[in-house]
């Protein structure tokens, strides 16, 4: 291949270009133009920060000299909710004049008294040989009458025993036991006016008939009046020779 002359010695053939033309920087300066005027016009206006400065501190003080302020203090103090939340605290009159009665001061109970001392035995004086040898011989015995066995006796103790009556109403018992019988106990109230009021049963002689008939006695003693209220004792039925069926003798 060899080269065109027309091309100025070149290999390729190149397509000739002529020269640039007015009108492209006409329409690119226009264009800056219209640009620069939209900018212009429509360009956004923010409007100036004006900052405002706190106001300074105030201190007003409140006296009760005018009636406003009075007025002011007086709603404030309405209004305060500590005055409903704590009333005002009313004391009775004489509270710290009652005296203290401790709870042991009254006996509710009186406490059971120990069972009485068996009476002391009395042995024989010491005999002699001749004396104790003449007693083994045969001798016509004579019996002894029986003596009479002795009668119930009823006992007061405690607060009882200074009201008890000097001679009251005697022990009447329909009711006989022939077993053994232990004394029997009742814990009585007395009103100041010398009435039993309460009795109750603390120790059973062993025969609930003969219980009764001490409980029915004991309700019918009329004791001494006093001043005070109720007061508590203990009273005891030991049995005689009335409270059995038959006497026993030696």
């Amino acid at each position: 291949m060899t080269a065109h002359p027309s091309r100025g010695g070149l290999t390729f053939e190149w397509p000739l270009r002529g020269k640039i033309s007015p009108y492209l920087p006409t329409f690119f300066f226009l264009s800056l133009l219209l640009h620069a005027f939209g900018f212009y016009v429509f360009q956004v206006v923010y409007p100036t920060h004006v900052s405002i400065a706190p106001p300074p501190a105030v201190v007003s003080f409140l006296t009760p000299n005018t009636p406003e302020n009075i007025a002011l203090l007086q709603w404030v103090i309405a209004e305060d909710p500590a005055v409903v939340a704590a009333p005002h605290e009313v004391l009775p009159t004489h509270l710290l004049e009652l005296p203290y009665k401790p709870s042991f001061a009254e006996a509710r109970s009186v406490p059971r008294l120990p069972a009485t001392a068996p009476e002391a035995i009395n042995f024989p004086a010491a005999q002699d040989v001749l004396a104790l040898i003449g007693g083994a011989l045969k001798r016509e015995r004579f019996s002894a009458p029986p003596l009479p066995a002795p009668a119930s006796e009823v006992r007061f103790s405690g607060d009882l025993a200074p009201r008890a009556p000097a001679a009251g109403e005697p022990l009447r018992l329909a009711a006989k036991s022939s077993a053994n019988l232990e004394p029997a106990r009742f814990l009585a109230a007395i009103t100041p006016g010398g009435e039993v009021r309460f009795v109750f049963l603390q120790q059973s002689s062993g025969d609930k008939a003969l219980d009764e008939a001490a409980e029915a006695h004991l309700v019918r003693v009329k004791f001494k009046p006093a001043e005070g209220g109720l007061i508590w004792g203990m009273v005891a039925f030991f049995w005689g020779g009335d409270a059995y069926q038959t006497a026993t003798s030696d």
